[in-house]
C-alpha cells in the first residue's frame, strides 16, 4: 500500500506556537526524552500476555484505558485508576508535568516487577514500526476514530496541554491563577493544514490508521476497532455497516495509494481486500450495541469475558460516567502546587495535581465525546471541509476502509 504525498504548507508548527519533539522523524510530545525513548523502544521486556491500547491522539484512547481497566476490576472502578491499570508506557520518558498525569508516576522497575501472573496494559500513541514491545509479539486493541472529529479534539487538545505551548508562560506573583500564554494555532484553518500535513501531534493521522489497519488483516494479536463502532446510539440511525463486514478475510488484495503501500512493504505487510473509497450516504440502520464492541475486546485481552462484567463495563465506561468521574478526580485536587519541570529550560508552568491517587479519570482527557461534533468547527459546504475531504479520498483510495461522521456520512 502506498501513501500519497501529504499536503503541502507553507508553515511548520513551531510557526503555530506548537511545540513538540522529533521522534524517528515523527512530531511527538514535547516533555519526551528521546534518546532514553529509543531505548525503550528497542529493548522494553515485553509479555506474551502485554496488552497495549494503541491510538492515534484523540481517537478514543482514554476510553479505552477506561474499558481495559474496568474488565480487569470485575466492571468496577475500584479504589485503583485506569492510570494504574494501564499507564502510558512512553511517558516513563517524559517531564514529571507527563509522567506523573498519564504513568501514575511509575519506574520501569516496578512495571517489570509486576507478577508474570497478571496481564499487564499500556497506553501507547506509537505508530506500527515504533511501539514499545523489544521487538517481542504482544496483543494491541487499537482504536481508530474519524480524522475530523479527530483534528477538532486535537486542536482542543494542543491548545489546553501547557507542554504544547512554545512561548510558554508564567502565574502572576502571588497568584495561583494559570498564565495566560500566546493561543496555539489560533487559526483553526492554520491546524486543519497542519493536521492533514502529518504535522500534528504524532504525525499523519493517514499513516498511522491504515498501518495499524493493515496489520489488522494479517496479524490475530492486532484487534482494530473504532471509536463510532462503541458509541450507542439508540434507535435506527444512519451510518456505516460495522467492523463485520469489513473483517472478512478471504477477499483479494486491497490497493492503497501508492505513498502508503511503501510504509506498508517496510514492516512486510500485504493487506488484502479490493475496493475503493467513496462518499457515501448509507441507508439507516441499527448501530450496534457498544456491549459487542467491548466483549470483543474482552475476549481479545482474556479479561472480564463473562456477560455480568461486560454489563458493568458498558454501564461505569459511558460517557457521562467518566465526565463525572473526571469531575470528582478535579475537586478532589486540592492544595495545587505550581511547578515548572518541561526539558530543558523552566519554560512551561503546570499545576501539579496533590492527589492523583484519587479513583477516576483525568479531566483533561474528558471533553466532549461523539460523533459529527466536527461540524461545529468545521462547515460542512466551506472550502476548508472540502480541502479536507479531498485530503482524505486522496489517502484513503482503496484502503477498504470507512469511517462514520455522523449524521448518516461515510467516506
Amino acid at each position: 500500500m502506498i501513501t500519497q504525498p501529504p499536503l503541502t504548507i507553507e508553515f511548520d508548527a513551531k510557526d503555530k506556537n506548537y511545540n513538540m519533539v522529533l521522534f524517528r522523524g515523527v512530531p511527538q510530545n514535547p516533555t519526551f526524552r528521546v534518546d532514553e525513548l529509543e531505548t525503550l523502544v528497542s529493548t522494553f521486556n515485553s509479555r506474551p500476555t502485554d496488552t497495549f491500547i494503541c491510538t492515534y491522539p484523540k481517537c478514543g484512547t482514554t476510553w479505552m484505558q477506561q474499558i481495559c481497566h474496568l474488565l480487569s476490576h470485575g466492571g468496577m472502578q475500584g479504589e485503583s485508576t485506569m492510570y494504574a491499570t494501564a499507564p502510558w508506557l512512553e511517558c516513563l520518558c517524559a517531564a514529571p508535568i507527563l509522567h506523573e498525569r498519564e504513568a501514575n508516576s511509575f519506574s520501569l522497575e516496578a512495571i517489570e516487577a509486576k507478577p508474570a501472573s497478571e496481564p499487564r496494559f499500556f497506553k501507547s500513541h506509537a505508530n506500527l514500526g515504533d511501539l514499545p514491545r523489544g521487538g517481542k509479539q504482544v496483543k494491541v486493541v487499537y482504536v481508530a476514530r474519524n480524522p475530523k472529529d479527530t483534528c477538532v479534539s486535537l486542536w482542543h487538545h494542543a491548545r489546553e496541554k501547557p507542554e504544547f505551548n512554545l512561548a510558554g508562560g508564567a502565574p502572576r506573583p502571588g497568584s495561583d491563577d494559570p498564565p495566560a500564554p500566546v493561543p496555539v494555532c489560533d487559526d483553526f484553518g492554520d491546524f486543519v493544514q497542519l493536521f492533514l500535513g502529518g504535522k500534528a501531534e504524532c504525525g499523519s493521522w493517514f499513516d498511522h490508521t491504515l498501518e495499524w489497519y493493515a496489520a489488522s488483516l494479517v496479524d490475530p494479536s492486532v484487534l482494530f476497532i473504532t471509536y463510532e463502532d462503541l458509541i450507542k446510539v439508540k434507535g435506527v440511525v444512519g451510518g456505516m455497516v460495522g467492523w463485520t463486514e469489513r473483517t472478512q478475510r478471504s477477499p483479494p488484495l486491497v490497493h492503497f495509494a501508492p505513498a502508503h503501500k511503501m510504509r506498508l512493504e517496510a514492516h512486510g505487510l500485504e493487506p488484502f481486500l479490493r475496493t475503493s473509497c467513496a462518499l457515501t450516504r448509507c441507508a439507516p440502520f441499527v448501530r450496534q450495541d457498544p456491549a459487542a464492541g467491548i466483549a470483543r475486546v474482552a475476549a481479545h485481552v482474556g479479561v472480564g469475558n463473562d456477560a455480568e462484567t461486560i454489563a458493568r463495563t458498558v454501564a461505569n465506561s459511558a460517557m457521562a460516567e467518566m465526565k463525572q468521574t473526571s469531575g470528582e478526580r478535579r475537586h478532589a485536587r486540592a492544595g495545587l502546587t505550581w511547578s515548572c519541570s518541561i526539558n530543558g529550560p523552566l519554560s512551561h508552568c503546570h499545576r501539579a495535581c496533590t492527589a492523583s491517587f484519587v479513583p477516576g479519570v483525568y479531566a483533561g482527557n474528558v471533553r466532549q465525546g461523539g460523533i459529527g461534533n466536527w461540524r461545529k468547527k468545521l462547515v460542512e459546504h466551506s472550502p476548508l471541509n472540502a480541502m479536507f475531504d479531498g485530503e482524505y479520498v486522496k489517502q484513503m483510495r482503496g484502503s477498504g476502509l470507512r469511517f462514520d461522521f455522523g449524521d448518516g456520512l461515510v467516506l
